[in-house]
């Protein structure tokens, strides 16, 4: 039987990280995406997973990135069985308080990076 592979997008949060240790102790091969490079690290250790399954992007919201994301795991050459974009943003104030700034980041890291990353892969 083969090795089912996961991709987790926004992989050290809490919902990642979780996500990160269910599925690796299902046996089942993790690629990771983060922007916080101290707890892509530390989750990679702690997993014992290949550095080369990892890709620290500097945002998850820039095309460009992005993009060197795809490529990333494209040069992987791995059969993705499960992908999921676990990296999002909460605003919790009334929504008369919430900046066109906030909101703009917001939807482009909820929404649009995984529209755009899924897109390109």
């Amino acid at each position: 039987m083969d090795t089912k592979c996961a991709l987790i997008f926004g992989a050290t949060g809490g919902i990642g990280s979780s996500l990160c240790r269910a599925f690796k102790k299902r046996g089942i091969k993790l690629l990771l995406i983060s922007r916080n490079r101290q707890k892509l690290n530390g989750l990679r250790d702690e997993l014992d997973i290949h550095p080369s399954c990892t890709f620290e992007a500097e945002t998850l919201t820039s095309q460009e990135e992005l993009e060197k994301a795809s490529e990333w795991l494209r040069r992987s050459e791995q059969k993705i069985d499960f992908a999921i974009h676990a990296a999002g943003l909460g605003i919790i104030k009334n929504a008369t308080n919430i900046s066109i700034d906030e909101w703009k980041n917001t939807i482009d890291l909820n929404v649009t990076s995984s529209f755009t990353f899924f897109q390109l892969t």
